[in-house]
C-alpha cells in the first residue's frame, strides 16, 4: 500500500502535537512490533521442543539438528511475510491512523514558552472545578430550604387535622344538645343554627386547606408551591380558631 511520503517538517510537526497530548504513535507501533516478535519466537521455540520429544532423539543427535535447520527454515519463511505485512500495517497507521489534519495547532499563549496543552486542560479544569463547587453550594441551599418547607407543610397539616377533629366534637354536642331535650329556648336554637353554619363554613375552608396540602406535598420527597400559596395558608390558618372563639 503505497502513499505519499511526509516531509521532515511536517513529521516533526506531527510528534511535536503527539508529544504535547501525552501519547507517542511511533512508541505504540513498537509496541505491538515487539510483541508479535516475542510471540512468533516463543511459538517456534514450543513447537521445536514439542517436535524433539515425539521424535525420541537426544538433543545430539543428528536428527535432531535436521529438525532444528528445518524449523528455523520455517520461521525464517513465516517471519519474512509476516514482517513484510507488517510494515505495510505501520505505514497505514502512521499516514491514516495517526495522521494530524493538515493545518491543525493547539492554541498558543503569550508567552512562547508555555505553550503546553496539558497547561490548557489544567485551567479548564480550574473552571470547572469552579462551576462544579458553586452547584454543590447551590444544591446544598436548595436542600436546606426544602427540608424547612417540609417542617412547614407537615405542622400545617398536623393543625389542620387537629381542627377537624375539634370540629367533629363541637357538631356531635349539638347533636347530643339537640336529642337530649324536646323544649329547646328559641334563642339557644337560632345560636345553634348560626353556629352550624359557621362550622359548615370552616368545614368547607378546612377541607379546601387539605386539599391544597395535598396538592404541596404529593409524597414526602417533593414540594410543589405555587404563587406563595404556602405562606398565606400558613398566616391565614390561626383565623379558623379565632372565628371559632368569635362563635
Amino acid at each position: 500500500m503505497e502513499g505519499e511520503e511526509a516531509s521532515p517538517t511536517s513529521t516533526l510537526n506531527e510528534e511535536s502535537i503527539f508529544e504535547s497530548v501525552g501519547p507517542n504513535p511511533q512508541l505504540f507501533i513498537n509496541e505491538v512490533l515487539n510483541s508479535v516478535d516475542d510471540t512468533v519466537e516463543g511459538a517456534f521455540d514450543f513447537f521445536l521442543q514439542q517436535a524433539s520429544t515425539l521424535i525420541g532423539g537426544d538433543a545430539n543427535t543428528a536428527r535432531n539438528d535436521q529438525l532444528r535447520q528445518g524449523v528455523s527454515s520455517l520461521r525464517h519463511t513465516i517471519q519474512h511475510v509476516l514482517d513484510n505485512r507488517l510494515a505495510i500495517w505501520e505505514k497505514y497507521c502512521l499516514q491514516h491512523c495517526f495522521a494530524v489534519p493538515k493545518g491543525f495547532s493547539f492554541p498558543r499563549t503569550q508567552d512562547p514558552l508555555v505553550n503546553d496543552f496539558s497547561l490548557h486542560d489544567g485551567l479548564d479544569d480550574a473552571e470547572l472545578d469552579t462551576e462544579l463547587e458553586a452547584l454543590r453550594e447551590k444544591l446544598s441551599a436548595v436542600a436546606k430550604e426544602s427540608k424547612e418547607l417540609h417542617k412547614e407543610v407537615h405542622a400545617l397539616e398536623k393543625q389542620a387535622m387537629v381542627t377537624v377533629n375539634f370540629e367533629k366534637s363541637i357538631a356531635e354536642a349539638i347533636r347530643q344538645l339537640e336529642e337530649s331535650t324536646n323544649v329547646i329556648p328559641e334563642g339557644l336554637k337560632r345560636a345553634a343554627t348560626e353556629l352550624r353554619q359557621k362550622m359548615k363554613k370552616l368545614d368547607d375552608d378546612n377541607r379546601e386547606l387539605l386539599n391544597n396540602v395535598r396538592y404541596y406535598t404529593p409524597n414526602e420527597s417533593h414540594f410543589h408551591i405555587c404563587n406563595g400559596g404556602l405562606k398565606a395558608k400558613l398566616d391565614t390558618f390561626p383565623d379558623f380558631v379565632n372565628n371559632l372563639k368569635g362563635s
